[in-house]
């Protein structure tokens, strides 16, 4: 019988952790991207996805793609989970907790009690909103243009205009999958890539024009 020393057994299983899962997670989540079943991979416990009803600017097609997008994303969450430092280190922020969060959301009004029961007269105005964004996880992304689009009221919604500044498509490959969603909305998204860096000035002046 081999005996391995406790001390030994801890670095190993350190150097397992460090090492290993990162590359267990890409590996994994790139295959959920592609559409495998990964849930039944791994037994790990996944919150339930929330909004199963179709959006007024949705097609049936995109419903779906929402639906595969936030299981991929949550169970995404779940595995950065088992290495947080990694992906926290990555962009600065607990990664695991964003990707936990539902695309959709209700927000809080936090306007003051006065201005909140005043009724406003109907606008005509059309709003056009610019969103640049550089090596963001998909979920921060989608997340945003589901939260313009609720925060406007359809007819005074114009456009958002989305700005991809030069993301890193190797390591955020993840940011692939927003082309062919927004392709299924019936309101207007415009997707726009840089092929390098710009900067953020620069991006929403472009986006503006």
């Amino acid at each position: 019988m081999i005996r391995i020393h406790p001390r030994r057994l801890l670095v190993m299983v350190a150097l397992f952790t460090v090492l290993y899962i990162p590359l267990l997670f890409f590996k994994l989540q790139k295959e959920t991207i592609n559409g495998s079943p990964l849930q039944h991979s791994l037994a790990i416990a996944l919150p339930a996805t929330t909004n199963e009803s179709i959006l007024y600017f949705e097609t049936e097609l995109g419903f779906q793609q929402r639906k595969r997008l936030q299981d991929n994303i949550i169970y995404g969450s779940a595995l950065k989970k088992i290495n947080e430092d990694f992906f926290n280190a990555r962009q600065g922020y607990n990664e695991s907790h964003v990707d936990s969060l539902p695309l959709l959301r209700n927000i809080s009004d936090l306007r003051q009690e006065t201005c909140r029961n005043i009724t406003y007269p109907p606008s005509k105005a059309r709003v056009s909103v610019v969103v640049a964004y550089h090596n963001e996880l998909l979920s921060l992304v989608l997340r945003t243009v589901y939260s313009v689009i609720d925060a406007i009221q359809p007819q005074n919604f114009h456009e958002i205009i989305l700005v991809d500044d030069g993301s890193d498509l190797e390591q955020f490959f993840e940011l692939k999958e927003i082309e062919p969603l927004i392709k299924t909305f019936s309101v207007k998204v415009n997707h726009i890539r840089f092929e390098e860096n710009k900067g953020l000035i620069y991006s929403r002046r472009f986006g503006c024009e």
